[in-house]
C-alpha cells in the first residue's frame, strides 16, 4: 500500500513528535493575498504535477542552489504551491524539487504546525540517537525500507521570500527532513 514518504502506522507517531520552530512559522505556504493585491501569475490555476519515479537522472544529481533573483518570483510561490498540491496529491509528507524533475534545492515537509516551505536548506547539526525505522518514497511507490536517521536536527534555510530561518526538529519531523535533503544532495 503506498501512503506516500512512509509508512501509515509511522504517521501516528509525528503527529505525537515536537518542533521549536521559531521563525520558521513564516514559512507555511500562505501565498495567498487579498484578491485586488494578486498579480496575474498568483491566480494561475494550482497544478498537479508529476512525480518523478527511481532511475530518473534529475534524482540522482545534487540539486542547484536557488539564486538570489529567484526569491519572492512568481515563478517559484507557483512552483512551490504546486509541490505543495502533488505532495498533497500523492498523500506524502515530504516532497522535493527533483521528485517533480526539477533540480533546485526547495522541499516541502507537513509539520505540526502545518506546511513549510524550504529554499537552500542545510543542516546545521544532527544529533541524538540513530533511530532505525521503516520509510517509503513516493519516486520508488509500494516500497519500504529501514533506514537510520538522527532523532534530532537543527536546519537553516530560507523562505520563498527569501528569509532566513533556523530551527530545529526532533522524531519523525527531522526524519522527514533528513529524506528530503537526501533528494537534494
Amino acid at each position: 500500500m503506498e501512503a506516500g514518504l512512509f509508512h501509515p502506522r509511522r504517521i501516528r507517531l509525528w503527529r505525537k513528535s515536537r518542533i521549536s520552530i521559531g521563525v520558521v512559522c513564516r514559512t507555511v505556504l500562505a501565498l495567498s493575498v487579498e484578491p485586488s493585491k494578486q498579480s496575474p501569475a498568483s491566480t494561475t490555476p494550482k497544478m498537479i504535477l508529476p512525480i518523478t519515479k527511481k532511475g530518473a537522472h534529475v534524482l540522482h544529481r545534487p540539486s542547484e542552489t536557488v539564486a538570489d533573483a529567484e526569491f519572492s518570483t512568481p515563478e517559484l510561490k507557483i512552483l512551490v504551491t504546486n509541490m505543495l498540491e502533488s505532495m498533497h496529491a500523492a498523500k506524502g509528507v515530504g516532497i522535493a524539487a527533483p521528485q517533480i524533475g526539477v533540480g533546485k534545492r526547495i522541499f516541502i515537509a507537513d509539520s505540526p504546525d502545518g506546511p513549510i516551505a524550504l529554499v537552500n536548506p542545510s543542516f546545521v547539526k544532527k544529533g541524538g540517537l540513530t533511530v532505525m525505522d521503516e520509510e517509503g518514497c513516493l519516486s520508488v511507490p509500494g516500497h519500504f525500507d529501514t533506514v537510520g536517521r538522527a532523532s534530532t536536527v537543527t536546519v537553516e534555510a530560507r523562505t520563498v521570500d527569501g528569509d532566513p530561518v533556523r530551527f530545529s526538529a526532533k522524531d519523525f519531523f527531522a526524519r522527514v527532513h533528513q529524506h528530503e535533503m537526501d533528494h537534494l544532495d
